[in-house]
């Protein structure tokens, strides 16, 4: 449904998101992982059309259902083939609007007519778990996961073919966010839309995804399914995320920690970007940059 191939962002000059190739099919949730600055929600906002500020695209094409998606194609397919649950819902939403209006806007934005967008809108309230009731109320006037819900029930409003969650529960309580992530899964088998969900939460990732592409860098370093990247990751990189996360019974003292810092995209070293901090980096790494090969992309994988 989606293929990106060598999408390149910069900003400034500075390449924000280097040469990324991914795909998405239809029916499908792709968890896109990793430490912020990585690249992961720069790259999904590149692939619907909403950098802003420096930041462009420099490189690469992005394709949906056989459709390249050109700036001009992509005024027409926001909200219809493609929809966004962007990260903050209380900036997501117009505090001025009242959160029925906000959703009818989108349908009557793609040629809905009032009325139909009305009824509309009060079936996608009932679609994501709130009544109809709640059409009349201000953005302030609902909790964190309901205005959740809201931006929810307008990205799914049209039936798109692309649905992109970016870290659709931050700032939400773990009860909060099953029932998020609940109305999600729900909404995306109802669609069947190719599913990308940006998140730092693995163990969420690992409930929700079939594949995961895991970001480092502004590159993907491991690509695979949730079962071959979770279970026996082999990138370091991977494998290092996989040693930070807290489990149960595992008793107490501090967690295993990846020494360093991501570099910021202007200080990228030159090869592999995870060279200065990786326990098994070879002297290729400090010079060569590893393409993805296999789904990995790490010198000491291949040459081993």
């Amino acid at each position: 449904m989606l293929e990106v191939k060598d999408l390149v962002v910069t900003a400034g000059g500075v390449r924000i998101v280097d040469g990324v190739s991914f795909e998405v099919r239809p029916g499908e949730v792709l968890g896109m992982v990793g430490e912020s600055g990585s690249g992961k929600t720069m790259t999904m906002l590149a692939v619907a059309g909403l950098l802003s500020g420096p930041a462009r695209v420099a490189g690469g094409t992005a394709v949906l259902d056989g459709t390249e998606l050109t700036e001009a194609r992509l005024e027409r397919l926001r909200g219809r083939r493609i929809g966004f649950v962007f990260q903050d819902p209380a900036t997501s939403l117009n505090p001025l609007m009242r959160v029925g209006t906000q959703i009818s806007e989108v349908l009557r934005i793609h040629g809905v007519s009032r009325g139909e967008a009305r009824r509309r809108a009060a079936e996608l309230l009932e679609q994501v778990g709130l009544g109809p009731e709640r059409a009349g109320r201000y953005p302030h006037e609902l909790s964190g996961g309901q205005r959740q819900r809201i931006v929810i029930a307008m990205a799914i409003a049209l039936g798109p073919s692309l649905l992109i969650a970016d870290e659709p529960t931050t700032a939400l309580d773990v009860t909060v966010q099953e029932q998020v992530m609940q109305v999600l899964r729900t909404a995306q088998r109802e669609t069947g839309a190719a599913t990308v969900l940006v998140s730092h939460d693995l163990g969420l990732v690992a409930e929700a995804a079939h594949r995961i592409a895991v970001m480092y860098a502004g590159r993907l370093v491991e690509t695979g399914t949730v079962e071959e990247v979770l279970g026996a990751p082999r990138h370091p990189y991977s494998a290092a995320l996989m040693r930070s996360r807290p489990r149960v019974g595992t008793g107490r003292g501090p967690l295993p920690v990846i020494p360093g810092y991501p570099p910021a995209p202007k200080s990228r070293p030159p090869g592999c970007a995870f060279h200065p901090r990786c326990p098994v980096a070879l002297d290729r790494c400090v010079k060569e940059t590893p393409p993805l090969v296999g789904g990995v992309a790490c010198w000491a994988v291949q040459d081993g």
